[in-house]
């Protein structure tokens, strides 16, 4: 199972290192008038990806939250 794990821990650095690789190139970030130094583009990407992931967590574990109130109220009629 580690062998599995390494080996599958490889093969992600790989991608992400062809993936850095392939958008090396710089941008200027924009932003409702604010105006950010340029960045290079995959850097910008995994920015966007990873405050993604955060936003889609904080969602769902508020939904969650959210009907588990819900629930508990039902159980009392």
């Amino acid at each position: 199972m580690a062998t599995f794990k390494f080996i599958s821990f490889l093969v992600i650095l790989a991608v992400v290192a062809g993936f850095v690789y392939g958008n090396a190139t710089v941008v200027p970030v924009k932003f409702f008038g604010w105006e950010m130094a340029s960045m290079s583009l995959s850097l910008l990407l995994l920015a966007v990806l990873f405050v993604g992931i955060i936003v889609g967590w904080s969602y769902s574990f508020w939904t969650f939250r959210k009907k588990d109130a819900r629930d508990e109220d039902l159980k009392a009629l």
